[in-house]
């Protein structure tokens, strides 16, 4: 049983640093938000979609389906601006008008780790 020690504390260890990467990345997948600003964010969108002007053809606007808290800014969609209207007048705009956040699938780090069992 005393030699037993040195096993018992590879294994807590082992424990815990699966604890700490389970928790960064369930952190990172719902929380983290954007490293720079969202007009960074959307120029870099438009340009990548050989924008060069880096502005929004035809008046298209990024949509956020689950809003724009923490990671879900990450989450977007180009929409015209007719059909984003549509949306937000059907689901509210977040504003305590109710019903803006959709749900989202989110990164499920111990249920990832158990299905390979």
């Amino acid at each position: 049983m005393e030699s037993m020690g040195g096993d018992v504390l590879v294994i807590a260890s082992t424990v815990g640093l699966f604890s700490a990467y389970g928790g960064y990345a369930s952190w990172d997948n719902q929380q983290r938000g954007l490293n720079h600003s969202w007009t960074t964010e959307r120029r870099d969108y438009w340009q990548s979609r050989e924008r060069a002007n880096g502005k929004s053809p035809n008046g298209e606007i990024l949509h956020h389906p689950h809003g724009r808290h923490g990671a879900n800014v990450r989450i977007y969609y180009p929409v015209s601006l007719a059909e984003h209207r549509a949306i937000h007048d059907q689901l509210g705009y977040g504003n305590r008008q109710g019903g803006f956040y959709q749900y989202r699938e989110w990164l499920n780090f111990w249920r990832e780790l158990f299905t390979g069992f």
